[in-house]
């Protein structure tokens, strides 16, 4: 009897699938869910009602979201009390289900002056579904290249060196060109990589140094130069030393730097251009 009802609600989940998509466009991947039926009945009725909220949503201005409150300007709030005033908005934004997200080193003053002088004009999409929260993010307004090239080829090179070949595909461009004029696609690239991992047992990374990236908007590209030391360890404890200057090459694409190209000590021997 259990297997009845675990397979009439199998039936009724694909079922709510198809209706999905025939009423919204809903995607859901072919095949069997590793969901039990039960917790995949749960979420589909939560997919359902945000499909049903997003039709009705509309967009309002933030400011007339939190009731159009009038906030003293940052360049007349004394220093010492920026943090105390940012905290209340904070929570007020909280309070709609507005949460901004930004890097830690953004200054206090400036979170402040940014959701007083123009977050309070920007238009969001209005949600009733309690327990949703609208994240909104500072970079996206005034992007700090410099922090997101580092990100990148930090994010790469972590994934290279604890040979996590699942992870590289998110820091690189769908093509990939080198000094050679050989052209790699992500995938080609991510099977070199994955055989160079198949011949050492680990890598350690001695040193690892940046210097300041360069890039240029109008052509969307970029690159940084590197000073890199490492390891390549084999099984039975030798390895093999690496060390000298390399180089990663960006793309800005959709808003966001990819890595289309590099050079490393022992890169082209691994990857053959």
């Amino acid at each position: 009897m259990e297997n009845e009802e675990t397979e009439k609600l199998k039936f009724q989940n694909e079922l709510e699938k198809l209706k999905m998509k025939a009423e919204f466009g809903a995607n859901f991947s072919d095949g069997d869910s590793e969901l039990p039926p039960e917790i995949e009945a749960e979420w589909l009725e939560s997919v359902r009602k945000f499909e049903e909220n997003f039709e009705k949503s509309n967009q309002k201005k933030i400011g007339e979201l939190l009731g159009s409150p009038v906030f003293t300007p940052v360049t007349e709030i004394a220093p010492e009390n920026i943090e105390g005033e940012l905290e209340k908005i904070l929570d007020m934004l909280g309070e709609k289900g507005i949460k901004l997200d930004h890097d830690e080193d953004v200054p206090v003053a400036e979170l402040y002056r940014f959701i007083t002088e123009e977050l309070m004009d920007h238009e969001t999409d209005v949600y009733d579904m309690p327990g949703w929260q609208t994240h909104i993010i500072y970079e996206e307004f005034y992007p700090n290249h410099e922090k997101d090239i580092f990100r990148h080829c930090e994010n790469f090179c972590e994934s290279l060196f604890k040979q996590k070949a699942e992870a590289l595909q998110y820091e690189l461009d769908s093509e990939l060109v080198f000094s050679s004029g050989a052209v790699l696609i992500r995938d080609e690239f991510i099977e070199k990589a994955k055989s160079w991992f198949e011949a050492y047992d680990s890598f350690t990374v001695n040193r690892l140094l940046y210097k300041k990236p360069e890039y240029n908007l109008e052509q969307c590209m970029g690159h940084v130069h590197l000073f890199l030391d490492y390891d390549a360890n084999l099984e039975d404890g030798s390895s093999s030393h690496f060390e000298g200057p390399g180089i990663f090459y960006l793309h800005y694409i959709h808003d966001y730097w990819m890595i289309c190209g590099m050079d490393f000590p022992g890169f082209k021997e691994w990857a053959g251009v």
